[in-house]
């Protein structure tokens, strides 16, 4: 048995539909993004400051981008990954021809990282929840799916399908859950929205480009 999450599981979830919300007031700018020349692995975008990772897979020799933009807010920084299907099934494993049928089954599909991190790199759950441990483990694993929203490049809200915890029991500094969306164009820029219930931080807002506007930046820097 693989060590990943059942792909079933996935096409199951994916398949609850995404409400849209019209709000232009959250729509995306659409300003070019800037390079920036002190380091070529950053990128200015809609006021985000974007981290460029770059991942190989030596198997394929194909390379992956993984933008990643992180937003400080007193002693918790957020941290917003926007992962690529295939790299992501690919970590879980998924290979061949179960990965082609995965990749036509999670068409549309975006998925996110998402981490929260101590600034001081202290247990974050035990700082804000030692007495209420139980509760807010609940709520990072079954509820917290509903503060994320993200609005693509129409201006259009889309609600998250669902959100996985993946607990590591207090060994590393920070918590991680993976959030999914639906009805996403695979080249588009889109703003992810963290209304945040959990800690009480407020709002946070992350900005990612489109591989195209990428490409085009890091080949033609301002």
């Amino acid at each position: 048995m693989k060590n990943y999450i059942s792909i079933s599981v996935i096409l199951f979830l994916t398949s609850c539909s995404s409400e849209k919300i019209a709000d232009d007031r959250n729509s995306i700018s659409m300003n070019f993004p800037e390079q920036n020349l002190n380091n070529p692995n950053e990128v200015l975008f809609d006021g985000n400051n974007i981290i460029l990772e770059q991942i190989s897979d030596e198997n394929s020799l194909s390379e992956f981008t993984v933008q990643k933009i992180e937003s400080t807010i007193e002693d918790i920084t957020f941290r917003a990954k926007r992962i690529p299907t295939e790299l992501y099934l690919k970590n879980q494993d998924v290979f061949g021809q179960e990965l082609e049928e995965a990749l036509i089954q999670l068409k549309g599909e975006q998925l996110f990282y998402f981490e929260f991190e101590e600034t001081q790199k202290q247990d974050l759950m035990k700082k804000y929840f030692e007495g209420d441990m139980d509760s807010k483990v609940s709520y990072l694993s079954f509820t917290i799916f509903k503060d994320f929203q993200l609005v693509n490049s129409k201006g259009d809200t889309l609600e998250a399908n669902y959100t996985l915890y993946e607990r590591n029991y207090h060994v590393a500094p920070f918590e991680k859950i993976i959030v999914s969306f639906s009805n996403v164009e695979s080249d588009e820029n889109l703003k992810l929205i963290y209304n945040d219930q959990l800690f009480g931080k407020g709002t946070s807002r992350f900005s990612f480009a489109s591989e195209t506007y990428l490409q085009n930046t890091i080949k033609q820097p301002s």
